[in-house]
C-alpha cells in the first residue's frame, strides 16, 4: 500500500507525531524520542532518522546583491541575496559564499 493511502500516526490528542515512511514495511513509523536533559544527546539507528533540538540563535539577513551586507555579529549569520538566490555566511571576518 502506498504512503498516501495510510493514516498518519497521532498522539493521544489526535495530533500527528514526527514520523517517517518505512519503504520496506510500507507503513509510517514514529521517529525516535528526543533525549534532552540540558545537554544534547543524539540517538539514532539505521531504522530511524535522528531527532534534533536546536537551541541558540543566528541572524538571517536578506537583501539585494547590490545592497551592502551588514557587518556580521555572530559566526554563522547568513545573508540571502533575493535577486541572485546566493547565500553568504559570516565567518567572523567576512561574508563567504556558501
Amino acid at each position: 500500500m502506498s504512503y498516501d493511502k495510510q493514516r498518519l500516526l497521532r498522539d493521544a490528542d489526535g495530533v500527528p507525531i514526527p514520523q517517517y515512511w518505512d519503504v520496506e514495511e510500507e507503513t509510517f513509523k514514529p521517529m525516535g524520542k528526543p533525549a534532552f536533559d540540558g545537554d544534547i544527546h543524539l540517538e539514532s539507528s539505521e531504522e530511524a532518522p535522528v531527532y534534533t533540538k536546536l537551541t541558540g540563535s543566528f541572524i538571517e539577513h536578506r537583501g539585494l546583491s547590490t545592497d551592502d551586507k551588514p557587518s556580521g555579529e555572530n559566526v554563522g549569520d547568513t545573508f540571502f541575496e533575493i535577486d541572485t538566490q546566493d547565500v553568504y555566511m559570516w565567518d567572523g571576518t567576512e561574508w563567504e559564499l556558501i
